[in-house]
């Protein structure tokens, strides 16, 4: 019986480098000035009735659908349908390891698996196109205060 591939643990998040912080915030910058999505996610919705929320990200989701598409180019991860029985990929204790793949269930043996219904095809950065924010402009800013001045 073959051993069971390493769990995928959480861990404690570590400062990112500049590089990585400055993709991060332009791509939250984009979003947020495209849709207001930061402003969605850190907003406290219990105030708001069901058709309030609907109504908003009726309006949100084409704008970050939009700003998405034009910044990062996403690729299934697996081109098969959804909700259909499908054999595992090719390397599957591989693309476990990696990130690619997740079994659910309870596996008694991941040899022995062949295949399973397919919940998700994943998503895959195929490229990511930022733009370079002018030197002045300070990198961790995602959105500016603003002040409406009488």
């Amino acid at each position: 019986m073959a051993s069971e591939p390493e769990t995928v643990e959480e861990h404690d998040p570590v400062p990112a480098s500049e590089e990585r912080v400055r993709g991060a915030v332009q791509m939250l910058r984009l979003l947020q000035r495209e849709s207001g999505l930061v402003d969605f996610l850190t907003e406290d919705l219990a105030a708001y009735s069901d058709l309030q929320l609907a109504q908003g990200v009726r309006e949100m989701q084409p704008a970050a659908r939009d700003a998405l598409i034009r910044t990062v180019r996403l690729e299934p991860i697996v081109s098969k349908p959804e909700g259909e029985p499908q054999d595992l990929p090719v390397h599957p204790l591989q693309r476990l390891a990696d990130g690619s793949l997740q079994l659910e269930g309870r596996p008694h043996d991941f040899e022995t698996i062949h295949g399973g219904l397919l919940r998700h095809r994943g998503w895959r950065a195929a490229e990511v196109h930022l733009l370079t924010p002018a030197q002045s402009q300070d990198p961790t800013v995602i959105h500016p205060a603003v002040y409406e001045v009488e």
